[in-house]
């Protein structure tokens, strides 16, 4: 098959766009369809705007990394150890932070609003700006 008439073939349908992969694989082009995972990123190491939302995460060692403008949403970070990493920004509403380690943290502007932060360590951290509504905090 040429490529022209691979390109005439693609308005015919599913049908047809299974016949061009085979095509271009014959012909020893690799065709590889993209799929999307249902939450970005869980496998991603960890960094700058790095997206865990929903990811389990727990007993993880994230000290002194910058997760600034990272999506934490709703993921499980208990037991993790989060110190002074850089926390700028980053949106942890709903997250699961029981018996986590914050300690020295800077989370200017981040979101902790419907957090879990039982038994959590904020010692030392910068909150400037930090959303904690509805944050269930529990320190003993």
């Amino acid at each position: 098959m040429t490529l022209s008439y691979n390109l005439m073939l693609r308005s015919v349908g599913f049908a047809v766009r299974q016949l061009q992969i085979f095509a271009l694989a014959a012909a020893g082009v690799m065709a590889t369809p993209v799929m999307q995972a249902a939450h970005a990123g869980c496998e991603d190491s960890p960094g700058r705007a790095v997206d865990w939302q929903e990811c389990r995460k727990t007993s993880v060692m994230l000290n002194g990394i910058d997760l600034a403008d990272g999506n934490f949403e709703k993921a499980n970070l208990s037991s993790s150890d989060i110190r002074n990493a850089r926390l700028i920004g980053s949106n942890f509403s709903k997250a699961n932070l029981v018996r986590a380690s914050l300690a020295g943290a800077n989370a200017s502007n981040a979101d902790f609003s419907g957090a879990i932060a039982s038994r959590t360590d904020f010692s030392e951290g910068i909150f400037k700006d930090t959303n904690f509504f509805k944050a269930e905090i529990i320190i003993k």
